[in-house]
């Protein structure tokens, strides 16, 4: 068991590994088979209500891993309000500079429409600096495990029994992803600075997904506005060990609370010249 004052987050990263193997194993079990419920919508941008058993059960499974890990730390989870009380109570009166961040089931419409694209996510954030200090997205269709930890690096696992290797992007490609919410203004941007635009969909893709294409170099840049802050902290901190923006519309460094608040704008390229045609216009 680690101790709070002494963080190993690449310790950490290892011990997570299997709850995120087992929330895929979960996932891919009950594909097609999942029960789904309606949540209350949290704002105005809010698109996608279901809420799955898939979110329910990885939830428990990576609190519980992270209480075997570190007991102390503070929590949130997208789902964190249908949490059983006794979980929840494991973690309640934790005060901790270190906030355990989870999106239990990334890509919810992509998964039940049957897509590969859906992962988990898990992270680690700081609360005296604002960023995160390590992070974990686990995709079960492909069985590749994300993971990186802040002055570290980033590193990819092709099979879960496999060792991680250092991720290897490709030079990014001049494209621009149009994602939910995106303006025509932006497109009109990119288009005028000769960028070929990709329309991701949410129904074979998620944010997760978006950002390891960015990540692997497949992705030009992408802008995603009025997002949760886990949807691009978790998978952020990946891009920016690679060397690549994760900027807001300003150009500054994004920061994050533990309420995980949506974000105006988010920006994420491995080329920060790319990043910065969308800040400036």
């Amino acid at each position: 068991m680690m101790q709070s004052n002494a963080m190993n987050w690449i310790d950490f990263v290892d011990g997570m590994k299997i709850a995120l193997y087992e929330c895929g194993q979960v996932a891919l079990k009950l594909k097609g088979k999942v029960t789904t419920q309606r949540k209350k919508q949290d704002s105005q941008h809010q698109t996608s209500l279901e809420l799955t058993d898939v979110d329910l059960l990885s939830q428990e499974i990576i609190l519980l891993r992270a209480y075997s890990l570190v007991p102390s730390l503070e929590i949130y989870s997208e789902e964190i309000e249908e949490c059983p009380k006794a979980v929840f109570s494991l973690f309640s009166k934790n005060k901790n500079r270190y906030v355990l961040i989870i999106d239990p089931l990334d890509g919810t419409k992509c998964y039940l429409a049957g897509g590969k694209a859906y992962a988990h996510m898990v992270g680690i954030l700081d609360q005296e600096t604002e960023k995160m200090e390590c992070s974990l997205i686990y995709f079960p269709e492909k069985r590749e495990l994300y993971s990186a930890v802040k002055g570290e690096g980033s590193w990819v696992q092709k099979c879960f029994y496999t060792k991680p290797e250092p991720i290897k992007p490709k030079n990014p490609p001049k494209t621009f992803g149009i994602v939910k919410r995106t303006k025509e203004k932006n497109c009109e941007i990119f288009q005028k600075h000769r960028f070929q635009l990709v329309k991701l969909n949410e129904e074979n893709s998620s944010c997760a997904s978006y950002q390891i294409q960015i990540a692997k170099g497949e992705l030009g840049i992408v802008g995603m506005r009025h997002f949760h802050g886990h949807d691009t902290a978790i998978p952020g901190l990946i891009v920016q060990e690679l060397g690549g923006a994760v900027v807001d519309a300003e150009g500054k460094s994004v920061k994050y609370d533990k309420t995980m608040a949506r974000i105006s704008l988010v920006i994420s390229s491995l080329r920060k010249d790319y990043a910065r045609i969308l800040c400036k216009e």
